[in-house]
């Protein structure tokens, strides 16, 4: 349910028409961005869509789930935003949670892969971390110390 598509908003009455051709993106288009270019470009439809409500006014109409922020940052588009932010954005304002989670998802990997950064597949013990970082220390002598007569 979005919360920008009821008359009581007064971006409402400027609510764009979008022709049928230009509710599906073109998939030549798609395949020159990267994925991160593909979801800024949902988010600023998704936006236009629901009228360009300011930031405050998100995060108002959500009773503040997001602060204003926090939609300031999704729709600025510079960090791919946490997944629940974006879907609490996504949902606010009418959009496919399904098919946005698609997209930072691919985004989220194609980053990984640029960076080299992939998660390690398997984590080593604490212990043999452990031991892998600690210099090796004397074993101590079992027997108490003899005691000397006072």
């Amino acid at each position: 349910m979005s919360y920008f598509h009821t008359a009581s908003w007064p971006w409402s009455r400027t609510h764009l028409q979008f022709s049928h051709k230009s509710r599906e993106p073109d998939a030549d288009l798609d395949d020159d961005r990267s994925a991160a270019e593909r979801l800024r470009v949902a988010v600023q439809t998704l936006h236009l869509r629901a009228g360009r409500p300011a930031p405050n006014d998100v995060a108002v109409a959500g009773r503040w789930l997001l602060s204003a922020g926090a939609v300031a940052s999704v729709l600025e588009a510079t960090i791919l935003p946490h997944q629940s932010i974006l879907e609490t954005f996504v949902r606010l304002l009418g959009g496919d949670i399904e098919h946005f989670n698609h997209l930072l998802d691919d985004a989220r990997t194609e980053a990984a892969e640029e960076t080299g950064w992939l998660p390690p597949t398997t984590r080593p013990s604490a212990a043999a971390a452990l031991a892998e970082h600690t210099a090796p220390q004397p074993t101590p002598d079992p027997t108490p110390p003899a005691r000397t007569p006072s």
